[in-house]
Protein backbone atom coordinates (compact mmCIF):
# COMPACT_ATOMS: atom_id res chain seq x y z
CA UNK A 1 0.00 0.00 0.00
CA UNK A 2 1.81 3.15 -1.69
CA UNK A 3 0.24 6.20 0.87
CA UNK A 4 1.11 9.66 -1.24
CA UNK A 5 1.39 11.38 2.53
CA UNK A 6 3.30 8.83 3.84
CA UNK A 7 7.08 9.40 5.46
CA UNK A 8 8.52 6.85 2.77
CA UNK A 9 7.07 9.05 -0.21
CA UNK A 10 8.30 11.97 1.13
CA UNK A 11 11.77 10.88 1.63
CA UNK A 12 11.99 9.14 -1.78
CA UNK A 13 9.91 12.01 -3.79
CA UNK A 14 11.74 14.65 -1.62
CA UNK A 15 14.32 16.81 -2.97
CA UNK A 16 17.80 17.98 -1.16
CA UNK A 17 16.07 20.36 1.19
CA UNK A 18 12.92 18.43 2.28
CA UNK A 19 15.82 15.62 3.65
CA UNK A 20 17.85 18.72 5.76
CA UNK A 21 14.61 19.68 6.70
CA UNK A 22 13.35 16.15 8.05
CA UNK A 23 16.70 15.35 9.38
CA UNK A 24 17.17 18.90 11.15
CA UNK A 25 13.64 18.08 12.77
CA UNK A 26 14.57 14.78 14.01
CA UNK A 27 17.38 15.53 15.03
CA UNK A 28 16.31 18.51 17.19
CA UNK A 29 13.50 16.09 18.46
CA UNK A 30 15.52 13.61 19.57
CA UNK A 31 17.70 16.31 21.17
CA UNK A 32 14.46 18.00 23.24
CA UNK A 33 13.58 14.29 24.13
CA UNK A 34 16.59 13.64 25.49
CA UNK A 35 16.48 16.84 27.28
CA UNK A 36 13.23 16.15 29.09
CA UNK A 37 14.58 12.81 29.92
CA UNK A 38 17.53 14.02 31.60
CA UNK A 39 15.50 17.10 33.05
CA UNK A 40 13.05 14.91 34.49
CA UNK A 41 15.67 12.23 35.80
CA UNK A 42 17.24 15.32 37.71
CA UNK A 43 13.72 16.99 39.20
CA UNK A 44 13.20 12.97 40.72
CA UNK A 45 16.28 13.35 42.13
CA UNK A 46 16.24 16.83 43.94
CA UNK A 47 12.57 15.58 44.79
CA UNK A 48 14.24 12.60 46.91
CA UNK A 49 16.43 14.84 48.02
CA UNK A 50 14.15 17.08 49.11
CA UNK A 51 12.57 14.80 51.00
CA UNK A 52 15.09 14.81 53.75
CA UNK A 53 14.57 18.76 54.67
CA UNK A 54 12.43 17.96 57.56
CA UNK A 55 14.96 16.14 58.96
CA UNK A 56 17.57 18.66 58.91
CA UNK A 57 15.89 21.10 60.68
CA UNK A 58 14.78 18.24 63.54
CA UNK A 59 18.43 17.77 63.86
CA UNK A 60 20.66 18.54 67.10
CA UNK A 61 23.28 20.56 65.29
CA UNK A 62 24.47 21.36 61.56
CA UNK A 63 26.98 18.40 61.09
CA UNK A 64 23.76 16.26 61.83
CA UNK A 65 21.83 18.08 59.83
CA UNK A 66 24.05 17.36 56.86
CA UNK A 67 24.47 14.41 57.67
CA UNK A 68 20.73 13.95 57.40
CA UNK A 69 20.70 15.72 53.74
CA UNK A 70 22.72 12.84 52.75
CA UNK A 71 26.18 12.63 50.60
CA UNK A 72 25.18 13.17 47.31
CA UNK A 73 27.65 15.60 45.24
CA UNK A 74 24.71 17.52 43.29
CA UNK A 75 22.50 17.66 46.30
CA UNK A 76 21.12 21.69 46.03
CA UNK A 77 20.27 21.58 50.21
CA UNK A 78 23.38 20.06 51.05
CA UNK A 79 25.28 22.94 49.07
CA UNK A 80 22.77 25.58 50.55
CA UNK A 81 23.60 24.75 53.98
CA UNK A 82 27.25 23.88 52.87
CA UNK A 83 27.65 27.74 51.88
CA UNK A 84 25.45 28.83 54.75
CA UNK A 85 27.91 27.30 57.19
CA UNK A 86 30.98 28.45 54.97
CA UNK A 87 30.03 32.23 55.30
CA UNK A 88 29.11 32.14 59.02
CA UNK A 89 32.58 30.52 59.81
CA UNK A 90 34.48 33.39 57.20
CA UNK A 91 32.96 36.17 58.85
CA UNK A 92 33.99 34.67 62.59
CA UNK A 93 37.53 34.18 61.50
CA UNK A 94 39.57 36.96 62.42
CA UNK A 95 42.72 38.28 60.39
CA UNK A 96 44.65 41.98 61.72
CA UNK A 97 44.13 43.73 58.49
CA UNK A 98 40.70 45.19 58.34
CA UNK A 99 38.41 43.38 55.52
CA UNK A 100 35.38 45.37 53.56
CA UNK A 101 33.03 42.13 54.33
CA UNK A 102 33.87 42.46 58.22
CA UNK A 103 31.47 45.97 57.96
CA UNK A 104 28.77 44.07 56.69
CA UNK A 105 25.92 42.50 58.83
CA UNK A 106 26.04 39.07 59.55
CA UNK A 107 22.57 38.39 57.98
CA UNK A 108 23.61 40.70 54.30
CA UNK A 109 26.39 38.67 54.16
CA UNK A 110 25.21 34.76 54.68
CA UNK A 111 21.62 36.12 53.02
CA UNK A 112 23.97 36.99 49.78
CA UNK A 113 26.05 33.68 50.29
CA UNK A 114 22.47 31.73 50.46
CA UNK A 115 21.31 33.47 47.53
CA UNK A 116 24.41 32.87 45.33
CA UNK A 117 24.27 29.11 46.35
CA UNK A 118 20.03 29.23 44.85
CA UNK A 119 21.18 30.98 41.56
CA UNK A 120 23.57 28.20 40.79
CA UNK A 121 21.30 25.47 41.70
CA UNK A 122 18.84 27.12 39.79
CA UNK A 123 20.70 27.32 36.70
CA UNK A 124 22.27 24.45 36.96
CA UNK A 125 18.12 22.87 37.08
CA UNK A 126 17.97 25.33 33.71
CA UNK A 127 20.74 24.29 31.79
CA UNK A 128 20.32 22.59 28.58
CA UNK A 129 16.93 24.53 27.90
CA UNK A 130 18.17 26.61 25.30
CA UNK A 131 19.53 23.50 23.10
CA UNK A 132 17.21 24.06 20.55
CA UNK A 133 18.34 27.81 20.16
CA UNK A 134 21.63 27.26 19.49
CA UNK A 135 20.52 25.11 16.67
CA UNK A 136 18.34 26.88 14.98
CA UNK A 137 19.41 28.34 11.65
CA UNK A 138 19.08 31.97 10.92
CA UNK A 139 15.26 33.26 10.30
CA UNK A 140 16.16 34.70 7.05
CA UNK A 141 17.31 31.47 6.31
CA UNK A 142 14.10 29.45 7.06
CA UNK A 143 11.70 32.66 4.93
CA UNK A 144 14.30 32.08 2.38
CA UNK A 145 13.49 28.23 1.87
CA UNK A 146 10.18 28.42 2.03
CA UNK A 147 9.70 31.55 -0.33
CA UNK A 148 11.83 29.84 -2.73
CA UNK A 149 10.86 25.85 -2.49
CA UNK A 150 14.21 24.93 -3.99
CA UNK A 151 18.02 25.63 -2.43
CA UNK A 152 19.59 27.97 -4.59
CA UNK A 153 22.38 29.53 -3.99
CA UNK A 154 21.03 32.74 -6.31
CA UNK A 155 17.43 32.44 -4.56
CA UNK A 156 18.84 32.21 -0.88
CA UNK A 157 22.27 34.25 -1.24
CA UNK A 158 21.09 37.23 1.30
CA UNK A 159 19.98 34.76 3.87
CA UNK A 160 23.71 33.89 4.64
CA UNK A 161 25.85 36.30 6.12
CA UNK A 162 24.29 39.15 7.25
CA UNK A 163 25.71 41.83 4.96
CA UNK A 164 27.53 45.27 6.66
CA UNK A 165 24.88 48.29 7.16
CA UNK A 166 24.57 50.80 4.55
CA UNK A 167 25.88 53.67 5.03
CA UNK A 168 22.50 55.51 5.75
CA UNK A 169 22.02 52.76 8.49
CA UNK A 170 25.07 53.77 10.21
CA UNK A 171 24.29 57.56 10.14
CA UNK A 172 21.34 57.05 12.20
CA UNK A 173 23.43 55.21 14.70
CA UNK A 174 26.43 57.55 15.04
CA UNK A 175 25.54 61.11 15.78
CA UNK A 176 27.73 63.75 13.96
CA UNK A 177 29.82 65.58 16.63
CA UNK A 178 28.41 69.35 16.27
Amino acid sequence: MNNEFGLINLWTEGDAVTRFVAILLLAMSLASWVVIILKSLNLLSARSQASRIEAFWHSPNVAGGLQALGNEENNPFRALALRGQEALAHLKTSTSQPELLKELDTSDWVTRSLQNTIDDATAELQSGMAILLRWAPPRRLWACLARSGAFTTRSCKSAWPVRPPSTKWRARLVKPSS
